[in-house]
């Protein structure tokens, strides 16, 4: 799972004028939106009544029960990347544990972790532990969920040939159009 953001845009004032933008074009109360955003300088908070849009416009993701700030799921995300790696240069298929470095970028419980790493796209698997010498019954580890690859199959038929006939509908009015209309006068005058 990818987002990708502009860290100049996680500021206060470029989030707040990124959420009021977004309010002012989706005709929500602007003010009200605007005073239930996160406050400056928190990186995870409960997630409130707000839309989607307008935390992902402030510079944030939002879970079912928090939102969190890009930068810190990019922190994350690279406290996780080594665990994965390690992994493989053992062969195992465990996968990796939640840990208190996690849950302290986060501001969160593992609980909440485990929504947030759910809703990054990880899944967890439980297994007994190998040895007697642990106290808990079961160890919980997370890996990437497989995803299924995309088939585009927009412009073909299912035997695989594109298809023919129409052609889409030029826009006479999106910036393409304009820019043709605009190349083709100055071709023209450049032949005169």
């Amino acid at each position: 799972f990818y987002n990708v953001f502009l860290p100049a845009l996680l500021k206060l004032q470029a989030a707040h004028l990124l959420a009021l933008l977004d309010g002012i074009e989706t005709s929500r109360n602007v003010a009200a939106d605007n005073a239930a955003l996160p406050a400056p300088g928190l990186t995870s908070v409960p997630r409130a009544t707000l839309p989607t849009r307008l935390y992902r416009a402030a510079g944030f993701y939002p879970t079912k029960t928090r939102a969190i700030r890009f930068d810190m799921l990019e922190r994350l995300a690279d406290m996780i990347r080594p665990l994965l790696e390690e992994e493989k240069g053992t062969k195992s298929t465990k996968g990796f544990v939640i840990n208190e470095a996690m849950m302290s970028i986060m501001g969160c419980s593992a609980e909440e972790l485990t929504d947030i790493l759910t809703a990054l796209g990880y899944r967890a698997t439980c297994e007994k532990p190998d040895t007697l010498e642990t106290k808990t019954s079961e160890i919980t580890y997370w890996h990437p969920a497989v995803q299924k690859p995309r088939h585009h199959t927009l412009n073909k038929k299912k035997s695989g040939k594109k298809r023919t006939g129409s052609k889409p509908k030029n826009n006479p009015h999106s910036p393409f159009a304009v820019l043709k209309q605009l190349t083709g006068t100055n071709a023209a005058s450049k032949h005169d």
